[in-house]
Formats: C-alpha cells, structure tokens, sequence
C-alpha cells in the first residue's frame, strides 16, 4: 500500500504524524486510489487513461510491444476517485512495476483525446 503525501508516494509502513497531508491512499488488491476516508467497498471509476504506448515526438509509437501492455494494463485498468496528475500515476507504477517509461508516451483518453507526453516533463519536482 502506497500513500499520496503532498504530491510524492510514500510506503504506508512509514510512520505519519500529519495524516491530514495524505491525499489518497493506493490499494494494491483493488487496484484503486481512494481518499484516505473512503470506504472500500464503494466501487471507484477508472481513471483518465485507456492506452498508453511509447512513442516518438510525433506521437508514432515505437516497436515495444511488452512495455506497451504492461503500461496499458496497469493505467488503463487503475481505478480512483481522486485527481492524479500524468507524473503521479507514472511514479505510482514505476513503484509497482520496478521501470519508469522515458521519452515519449502516446495517451488515448476515455474522452477520445489522444495526446503525446513528454516523461521528462512529468518527472520533474512540484508537478
């Protein structure tokens, strides 16, 4: 289990005073992240992405066919109630998966949006 403390993951086995700074809480059975008061048993919505590939600057997806179904399974299927920025729900599966994706990720959204990201950009301090 992984807490949302001021933006960065944290392992829940570490000892918090200030619970008030937890913004979510992320379940590994359910494979959701919940506000620190929600009740399991409330079935969440998944979240923004549906398909993740690595691709170029172009948005041309590149010849990684594994990496794209393990990133695909694991975003597409992540369940929340809470708003995640793209860095937060990367960190969230490189804590998960031992890898960080770099270059550039190509989303295709519930909303129909396709849009190309830069992993450089999500990684850095404060976002």
């Amino acid at each position: 289990m992984y807490l949302l403390r001021s933006g960065q993951w944290i392992d829940a086995t570490i000892h918090i005073n200030d619970t008030v700074e937890i913004l979510g809480i992320y379940r590994l059975a359910s494979h959701s992240v919940r506000p620190p008061q929600s009740s399991d048993t409330i079935r969440l919505p998944r979240w923004s992405w549906l398909s993740v590939k690595i691709s170029d600057a172009s948005g041309n997806a590149l010849d990684t066919e594994p990496e794209n179904t393990v990133l695909t399974d694991f975003l597409g299927t992540l369940r929340t109630s809470i708003s995640l920025t793209p860095g937060q729900a990367l960190t969230l599966f490189a804590f998960q998966k031992g890898w960080l994706p770099t270059g550039w990720l190509t989303v295709f959204g519930s909303d129909g949006t396709e849009e190309t990201l830069t992993c450089a950009d999500l990684y850095v301090p404060g976002r």
